[in-house]
């Protein structure tokens, strides 16, 4: 198992510093056990235990996500436009947005995509609340029903754009969403995060040699502190990238 870089870890910290506000203390291990293996539902759970289930999610995809684009892209990135696909709390864009290795343009845009309002609202809250994502970018937050069968449109015409997709193709897998409609939601160039099945199966069955595309599949160990937040003493990384 791997460390977790120490930048990646302070990053996380003040993410959850900033978080605080919203919902202090830990989520009891035996309801989180009930609910990730789905026999307890998720909308059940009584406030406040489920505003720290929404701080526990998003920390620990922010540190996937951080994690990921570390492996994938470790020189950086620099580019016009970001599209984060089944965009949940922003959990994902916020910490790329945050990492030493995507940069936006001065004139960035980041579009927000949700089959639901509510989780719209929740993202754009917690851009809002967390306050080193860049000042100049652009929100774009709407919703788009992601099962139908209209191709994603570019941001920007002639704009390198990045688009993100953290554990959102794996619900669409599930619903039978063809591979053809996985692809043309990627677009050229992407970031996806997701379990190790869904990423066998997107890179064989919708990349093409010309895609460029490579795959990661690490497993970290988690500090004492980063534990004490994520939950567990060890974190599974997998993600796609491509250009």
């Amino acid at each position: 198992m791997k460390p977790i870089p120490p930048d990646i870890e302070n990053t996380i910290l003040e993410l959850s510093v900033l978080y605080s506000e919203y919902a202090e203390g830990s989520i009891p291990l035996s309801l989180r056990a009930l609910v990730e293996k789905g026999e307890y539902d998720y909308q059940a759970i009584p406030e406040p235990s489920l505003k720290l289930f929404n701080k526990y999610y998003f920390l620990r995809n922010a540190l996937k996500s951080l994690l990921s684009i570390r492996a994938a892209i470790p020189d950086g990135l620099k580019v016009g436009a970001v599209s984060d696909i089944g965009c949940g709390s922003g959990a994902a864009s916020i910490a790329l947005l945050g990492s030493r290795e995507l940069k936006l343009t001065s004139n960035g845009k980041v579009r927000l995509i949700d089959q639901s309002s509510d989780q719209i609202k929740d993202a754009l809250k917690n851009y809002e609340r967390i306050s080193f994502s860049n000042p100049l970018l652009v929100l774009n937050g709407y919703v788009s029903d992601l099962s139908g069968e209209n191709t994603l449109e570019p941001m920007e015409p002639e704009t390198k754009e990045l688009r993100i997709a953290s554990y959102s193709f794996c619900e669409m897998v599930a619903s039978g969403t063809s591979p053809q409609k996985l692809r043309s939601l990627l677009g050229g160039h992407f970031l996806l995060i997701d379990y190790f099945t869904v990423i066998s199966n997107v890179f064989s069955s919708i990349i093409e040699e010309s895609d460029h595309a490579t795959a990661s599949r690490q497993v970290y160990s988690l500090s004492d502190k980063l534990t004490s937040l994520i939950g567990q003493p060890s974190l599974k990384v997998n993600c796609l990238y491509a250009r």
